[in-house]
């Protein structure tokens, strides 16, 4: 698995780049959710890290496309030979991270020398697992938006990834590189997450064995992390909490209903719960605005 050492340790570099001039094109990025394979699970529901980074490379002015292989028929490489990605990111938990694995191997085989990023739970706790796989490039440990925002332009240009906070990869003598975490995400600074890429009509509501909803269900992120240190919890990040503030909030929860036609949201929060007056604002809030 080679070894190991921080980002100020210089050794050869790590460049990858977009294989072909873009001559003022935007770069196509593809992002992966690969296909959950738990028996008793009967819910799917769009990716909100995936949709977030959407976001973000729309932003950029990227074009994107998202394959999510819970909904989607094709397969994810025919997808990618058909559009031909520059950066391709896959998010993986800990019962996705298999099946991740082999999709980011299967894309190597039919596109050759794309970059690949690995994010999400699981390889934020186990980084060096998925960085020591030939078929993986790039680790994103932790919130991903501004390392995804980060990566992307070093990618575009070709340039050292040294330097990048909250990755970890391998460098081409075998040496598998950490990166300092990057500092928590001001949660203002997001942009909306981009679910016009998803395939709304094919996810199920968020209680499908027990509710029936007639219309899209959508989550949604009020706040991030949890100032508590449970020992059976798989908290990733900080131990702090981060909330976005009520309006912000509930501009969202409007937006969601009024313009994406949402029947149902889920708070997808670590602790919703942590400030009683945020929560009863939020509820006053959704109140006022019918």
């Amino acid at each position: 698995n080679g070894g190991r050492m921080d980002g100020n340790n210089r050794a050869p570099a790590a460049r990858l780049m977009v294989k072909h001039s873009l001559k003022g094109r935007p770069m196509r990025v593809l992002l992966v959710n690969p296909k959950s394979r738990l028996p008793i699970d009967t819910r799917t529901s769009p990716s909100l890290g995936l949709a977030y980074l959407a976001a973000v490379s729309e932003r950029r002015g990227d074009e994107v496309r998202v394959h999510d292989g819970d909904v989607e028929d094709r397969p994810v490489e025919e997808v990618a030979l058909e559009f031909r990605p520059h950066l391709i990111g896959i998010t993986a938990n800990t019962t996705q991270v298999m099946s991740a694995w082999r999709e980011a191997a299967r894309l190597k085989a039919a596109l050759g020398d794309v970059p690949i990023v690995i994010g999400g739970p699981h390889p934020t706790v186990l980084p060096h697992e998925s960085a020591a796989r030939p078929e993986i490039d790039v680790v994103v440990r932790g919130e991903g938006e501004a390392t995804w925002e980060e990566l992307s332009e070093r990618i575009e240009k070709g340039a050292d990834l040294a330097g990048v906070r909250g990755i970890t990869y391998r460098r081409p003598d075998g040496t598998i590189v950490d990166e300092p975490d990057r500092p928590a995400l001001d949660l203002s600074t997001l942009p909306r997450p981009a679910y016009h890429y998803f395939k709304m009509d094919r996810y199920t509501n968020l209680q499908p064995t027990v509710d029936h909803v007639e219309g899209y269900s959508f989550p949604i992120m009020t706040s991030r992390g949890c100032p508590y240190r449970c020992s059976y919890c798989s908290q990733i990040m900080e131990r702090r909490w981060r909330m976005r503030t009520p309006e912000d909030v509930v501009d969202e929860w409007e937006w969601l209903v009024r313009e994406m036609g949402a029947a149902e949201i889920g708070v997808l929060d670590d602790s919703f719960n942590i400030d009683r007056k945020r929560v009863l604002r939020i509820c006053d809030l959704i109140i006022e605005r019918n």
